[in-house]
């Protein structure tokens, strides 16, 4: 059984002159200098349009949250946002979905480090300052590392509370290869999700270790909650909701 590729990007985003005649397959120069996809610079001036526009500075809560792929930006520039929202009272990061860890595929593949390597220098990340404190220890060809939350997390003093399944359906799919129901899976493919589940296990007893930080771990089949109301106030673990898990955590109850 072959590994699923990832899905291809389409409109704008595709790589086909067919789909995308306006697509350039080499880097994009201007002046001389290479052009990157600039999420920070984008990220920055939002928040400043944001302390001009609104009561954004003068708000005693603020939560930075991020689904999936945006969890993983969400927790990288929370420190930035709680220095730059510096009269914020309270400034918390929710990651939801955004644990991907660097396994091998059903097939031996390290698909998602493959994709977050392409990811860190596509944007060329390294020199963002929201990462720095994580990248200036590393070797350049170790930077990618960074935008794993399990890894990034020791650098980051904002309070984060991660929501995660140990049985991520996205991840199982698209970085594990592992398309199969439970009742439909070979002995092993089993192998490759007890392992991620293990792995999954690891990751959170260090996040546990900080007592600012929060967990909700399931062992339900999702990738993400927080887009959708009904996993959101109803899935439960031991009638705990997330809501009222991240309630808790944020208001500090017990």
């Amino acid at each position: 059984m072959d590994a699923p590729a990832l899905s291809a990007f389409g409109g704008i985003l595709s790589a086909s002159e067919t789909d995308n005649p306006g697509n350039r397959i080499k880097t994009v120069e201007y002046k001389s200098k290479q052009i990157y996809l600039r999420g920070f610079s984008v990220f920055v001036s939002l928040i400043d349009h944001l302390i001009k526009h609104t009561d954004l500075s003068s708000a005693d809560n603020v939560i930075l949250a991020g689904t999936s792929a945006g969890g993983i930006g969400a927790l990288i520039n929370g420190d930035f946002s709680r220095d730059k929202l510096s009269s914020v009272e309270s400034l918390h990061v929710l990651l939801d979905g955004a644990m991907f860890p660097d396994q091998p595929s059903y097939t031996g593949e390290h698909i998602m480090a493959n994709l977050l390597k392409k990811t860190f220098y596509f944007h060329n990340i390294k020199d963002s300052v929201s990462i720095k404190d994580c990248t200036s220890e590393l070797k350049i060809s170790e930077q990618w590392a960074c935008l794993q939350p399990d890894y990034y997390n020791k650098h980051v003093y904002t309070p984060a509370f991660f929501i995660q399944s140990l049985h991520d359906t996205w991840f199982s799919a698209h970085a594990l290869g592992v398309q199969c129901s439970s009742k439909g899976c070979k002995s092993s493919e089993i192998h490759i999700v007890d392992q991620s589940q293990q792995n999954f296990h690891s990751i959170f007893k260090n996040v546990m270790l900080s007592k600012g930080d929060g967990l909700f771990v399931s062992s339900c089949p999702f990738h993400w909650v927080l887009l959708k109301s009904t996993f959101y106030e109803n899935l439960n673990i031991n009638g705990t909701t997330v809501a009222d898990a991240v309630g808790q955590w944020y208001f500090h109850r017990k």
